[in-house]
């Protein structure tokens, strides 16, 4: 969907990525059958944060609006004329003015708080929340889905979002967790006091160290057996993501964690459905009209003074 090249992008090199992972998880090719089985057949635990896109959301801004400091207010003014035809023209592959136009109304009506529209805290971070889709949890959501559609391995998906004192980067409007920053919790970087890693130095909290250690026994417990509630126990519950449940774990508030079902449905579906059936439809419809034969409307002289 993006006309975009990114640094990070998996590179088809036809040795040990055979294709383009889409065409490995949802085709039917033959020339793909063994990557796909394999995929199929292994365990996996996927997820997102939930605010990845935060640092690179904040420094695009910075630098685009020419601002000294990362603490700069989002409005409803740059949100819609500023924000949002530069994501569509960014990741969007499209050139028809008129699709442009629609998904960007499309953008701003979804990831509007109408509750709230003009609340600046609320705006910068529904523009977060788009960068984040685009760049993480939609390709997160498609994988999931298409692992669970192949019925072999086992799926166990997660979200990180409550609110943490110790960031590595830090704004006075600093909410959730961005990309990234589950490493140091999952390999236990936080149970050091001063733990320096990215650069940083930082001082966790007692209940940071705990979050700590619970997420390593769940990912050491999910290396030994495919499942993170096994062999050592924990409090958590974190129960398989199926076609039928689509449970996931979600990290709350004061380190609680809950089984939430239906990953942001409204926002993946936008992206993974939505938004490519209408450039589906749009691609059509141009051909259409190009190649539609010029015909001239028939006069009836009868009519002609």
């Amino acid at each position: 969907m993006s006309n975009t090249t990114y640094d990070f992008a998996p590179v088809v090199d036809h040795d040990f990525l055979i294709s383009s992972p889409s065409e490995i998880i949802f085709g039917n090719s033959s020339r793909t059958s063994m990557a796909r089985e394999f995929f199929a057949s292994v365990d996996i635990i996927v997820g997102a944060n939930s605010r990845e896109a935060m640092p690179y959301f904040t420094y695009r801004w910075q630098a685009e609006l020419g601002l000294k400091e990362m603490n700069f207010t989002v409005d409803k003014v740059l949100f819609k004329d500023q924000i949002i035809p530069s994501i569509v023209n960014e990741t969007i592959d499209t050139n028809d003015e008129e699709t442009k136009h629609l998904l960007e109304e499309l953008l701003y009506f979804t990831y509007t708080d109408w509750s709230n529209p003009n609340g600046t805290d609320v705006i910068r971070r529904n523009a977060i929340d788009i960068y984040s889709d685009i760049f993480f949890l939609a390709g997160t959501i498609r994988l999931v889905e298409g692992h669970v559609a192949l019925s072999r391995g086992r799926t166990y998906m997660y979200e990180f979002g409550f609110d943490i004192e110790t960031h590595p980067f830090m704004t006075s409007w600093t909410k959730g967790w961005i990309h990234g920053e589950e490493l140091a919790f999952i390999f236990g970087a936080v149970l050091f006091d001063n733990s320096d890693w990215i650069g940083n130095t930082f001082k966790y909290t007692t209940e940071e160290k705990q979050i700590s250690k619970t997420l390593m026994t769940l990912w050491t417990n999910f290396a030994k057996t495919g499942q993170p509630t096994s062999p050592t126990l924990t409090s958590v519950r974190w129960p398989e993501f199926t076609a039928i449940s689509r449970d996931y774990l979600k990290t709350s508030q004061s380190a609680l964690y809950e089984i939430v079902q239906q990953y942001h449905p409204r926002r993946m579906w936008l992206w993974n459905e939505y938004i490519p059936s209408v450039l589906s439809l749009s691609q059509v419809s141009r051909q259409h009209v190009e190649t539609k034969p010029s015909t001239p409307i028939p006069v009836d002289e009868t009519f002609v003074g």
